[in-house]
């Protein structure tokens, strides 16, 4: 083996405005990258090159490579940002709504129900009962729902929540007869029993200040 001799430096430019020496030797070209202490410093101080600087050296490396960071970069994973206030904020005003929307549907039969005496011919103590199944159901299909909700998809499921509701309702005002609005309320408390595992999960997970959106949900 021949030794690597050193011919005449050259200089080039790194791409940053900063010289760098290059030298030949053994036949191929190295980049000596020229370093500025100062520079490095300015950069983690103030946070050039697009990245503020922060104690994982993010700063630093941007000075050093020269490459800026990608766009929304500082957005990811960053629940404050701007780019994402605004889906985050609808996203939580649907899961409001669905709350009210929750406990509305559920009560509104035990009021109603003073009217339908008329029209089902029938007295108080027999059409409150028809309530039962429906208030049943709220609770034990909690547990499925908060599962699927894991496992499969929490935004299908409030999905299924609207859809099931409303079509529990619409059925439950063409019932016919007391069967059928047995079944329409049996539906609309298993549907219904999807917003708290299911919402209320989505809530915490959208929410940036937990304690204030709780507490407006909650409302």
């Amino acid at each position: 083996m021949h030794a690597a001799t050193l011919e005449r430096p050259d200089t080039a430019s790194d791409g940053n405005g900063g010289g760098g020496t290059l030298f030949q030797g053994g036949g191929q070209w190295r980049h000596v990258e020229k370093t500025c202490y100062e520079h490095e410093l300015a950069v983690e101080a103030r946070g050039r090159h697009g990245y503020p600087a922060d104690k994982r050296g993010i700063g630093k490396r941007a000075a050093e490579t020269g490459r800026r960071a990608p766009q929304g970069f500082m957005s990811q994973g960053t629940p404050t940002s701007q780019s994402a206030d605004p889906q985050g904020r609808l996203s939580i005003g649907f899961i409001n709504w669905a709350h009210a929307l929750d406990h509305y549907v559920m009560l509104i039969f035990p009021t109603v129900v003073i009217g339908l005496e008329v029209v089902y011919a029938r007295n108080y103590s027999e059409l409150i009962a028809l309530a039962t199944a429906s208030f049943v159901a709220f609770g034990v299909f909690s547990l499925p729902a908060g599962w699927l909700g894991d496992r499969w998809s929490r935004r299908n499921m409030m999905v299924l929540f609207y859809a099931g509701c409303g079509l529990s309702l619409v059925a439950a005002g063409i019932a016919p007869n007391l069967v059928v609005l047995a079944v329409a309320l049996f539906s609309l408390g298993l549907f219904a029993s999807i917003y708290h595992p299911v919402g209320t999960a989505m809530l915490i997970a959208q929410a940036t200040s937990r304690g204030r959106s709780l507490a407006f949900n909650g409302v």
